[in-house]
């Protein structure tokens, strides 16, 4: 449901018209300060979401998007071509009524881009993320019509497209019976979590997070006395999440520990960090909850690197005095 202020209908029918006609079904909005909570929600709750990323005409290729990092502009502040592609983009969307897709417009950002690969792309850029099922990136690199941009979806939901992704290097596999934390990305997922035969957990993280920072040697120490359970660290920054259920638990951000139960790999359980202090003990309560004591370590070794813990941040606070 989309309301419009009382206020504004003092600017006469005009103003309604246009009002009803940008909220027409089938929509295709332009991305602004009042609705980018709505687009990104839509990401999180299971739709395909297909974007066009434009540049306004004048703008140097180096300031893609220079009005929206400046606080997003309002639809009347675009210029004639933004509104121009977005009114192309609803006779494609008028085909796709029953497909799930939801449509979007949006000024080109560094971060935007990059989010698809469309770096060194040519204008303007179009892709979709299938955040419903596979949380796959699909990149639409023709020129821009609708008739492409048509042939190009069928295509995507034919299961004919190759999906986008961004990942690190593959990893030799985990030798089996060996404890630790081991780095995972996103070419090698599928294979050592959702194929792998035996229990896994990863930790999601990204650079620069301070909580990630501060649960990240307490999942190392957990994993360091765990050989029963495969433990995987994966960072969101440099890889995509190429599984619907895990992005999006992900939505809410990081760190976020996930245990990927044998025989139940799509119905993956969170561990809810709660600070570097208790979450060794908590670590061990979650895993034995759902796999049993036998995947946990050994109450010796839990207080160990407990001790060990408490010992080093000890000396951390005693050197900063």
């Amino acid at each position: 449901m989309t309301t419009m202020p009382a206020a504004e209908f003092e600017d006469g029918w005009g103003v309604v018209e246009a009002f009803a006609m940008e909220n027409i079904a089938p929509r295709v909005p332009v991305l602004t300060a009042e609705n980018v909570n709505h687009f990104y929600s839509m990401q999180q709750k299971g739709f395909k979401v297909c974007t066009l990323f434009i540049t306004e005409e004048g703008t140097p290729a180096g300031e893609d998007g220079k009005h929206l990092a400046e606080g997003y502009p309002e639809v009347a502040d675009l210029t004639p071509q933004t509104l121009a592609y977005a009114e192309e983009l609803r006779k494609v969307a008028a085909n796709f009524e029953e497909s799930g897709i939801q449509f979007w417009v949006e000024l080109a950002t560094a971060q935007g881009v990059e989010e698809l690969g469309f770096e060194d792309a040519i204008q303007p850029r179009f892709g979709c993320v299938d955040s419903k099922e596979t949380a796959a990136k699909y990149r639409f690199g023709g020129e821009y019509s609708a008739e492409n941009i048509s042939d190009f979806l069928k295509v995507m939901l034919d299961g004919g497209a190759e999906p986008f992704f961004k990942s690190g290097k593959s990893y030799p596999p985990k030798p089996v019976g060996e404890a630790g934390s081991f780095v995972l990305t996103a070419r090698d997922f599928a294979e050592k979590v959702l194929l792998a035969p035996g229990d896994t957990m990863v930790i999601y993280h990204r650079p620069g997070c301070p909580h990630c920072h501060n649960f990240l040697p307490q999942y190392r120490r957990f994993a360091d006395i765990s050989p029963g359970l495969d433990m995987y660290e994966f960072d969101i920054h440099d890889n995509d999440l190429l599984h619907g259920v895990t992005f999006s638990m992900i939505g809410g951000g990081v760190p976020k520990a996930i245990l990927y139960p044998a025989g139940a790999k799509h119905e993956p359980q969170l561990f809810q960090y709660q600070g570097p202090e208790d979450s060794l003990e908590e670590l061990n309560e979650f895993v034995e909850h759902f796999l049993g004591p036998g995947k946990c370590p050994s109450k010796q070794s839990l207080e160990e690197a407990k001790a060990d813990y408490l010992k080093k941040e000890g000396a951390k606070k005693e050197s900063e005095l």
